[in-house]
């Protein structure tokens, strides 16, 4: 009778180590199941974001090709006229698209202090309106005789701030804002200072 339970016994030992093994196989083919799984998610998670990002990028070439880009091509002391000397600004769109709602405003210091323009004001807002890639914009704003003498022969610094605001066909505003200083020895305007953010 104990020779028959004994062989029960190893039989019972056998069956339940077989059903560990079979136990510990089934838990690491689940965790290497969980953990493909996890995997692929982050995988999928990493892929959302990579096309988002790419998707972004896409979106801001475009938007940075496809606008208008106001600004100051050209600006000179104009003297045909001697008594009616003005500094003549030609406004460009450099964009590929027209340029909606601008709006330019000059104003300008000889030595420092503020030189009126029509009507004695110191600076001039215009509403351009629109403003096509293939057509400039002319504005001239008047000095007087004397400030003029005391620009072109280097005695007081002139300065003309440019400012202009402008939408595109999407409604984004956008703005320019430079300063050109008036340099005697060359008769030209350079660049001195500026900025394209809306303030």
């Amino acid at each position: 009778m104990e020779e028959s339970k004994e062989p029960k016994d190893r039989d019972l030992k056998v069956i339940a180590r077989d059903e560990r093994s079979l136990l510990r196989r089934a838990v690491r083919i689940l965790r290497v199941q969980d953990l493909m799984a996890l995997l692929m998610v982050a995988a999928t998670v990493s892929s959302a974001i990579a096309t988002w990002r790419s998707s972004q990028i896409a979106h801001q070439i475009l938007r940075s090709a496809y606008r208008p880009y106001v600004g100051v091509r050209e600006m000179e002391i104009d003297l045909s006229n001697p008594q009616k000397p003005q500094v003549k600004i030609e406004i460009v769109n450099f964009g590929t698209i027209p340029a909606e709602k601008m709006v330019l405003d000059v104003s300008k210091t000889v030595g420092g202090k503020p030189v009126p323009d029509f009507e004695d004001k110191p600076d001039v807002a215009v509403t351009v309106g629109v403003l096509t890639p293939s057509a400039p914009d002319y504005f001239g704003s008047f000095l007087s005789t004397h400030d003029v003498q005391a620009v072109t022969t280097g005695k007081s610094q002139l300065l003309v701030r440019v400012r202009i605001t402008y939408d595109d066909a999407a409604r984004n505003h956008y703005c320019y804002d430079e300063t050109f200083g008036y340099f005697a020895p060359t008769r030209r305007f350079s660049p001195s200072q500026g900025t394209d953010r809306c303030s």
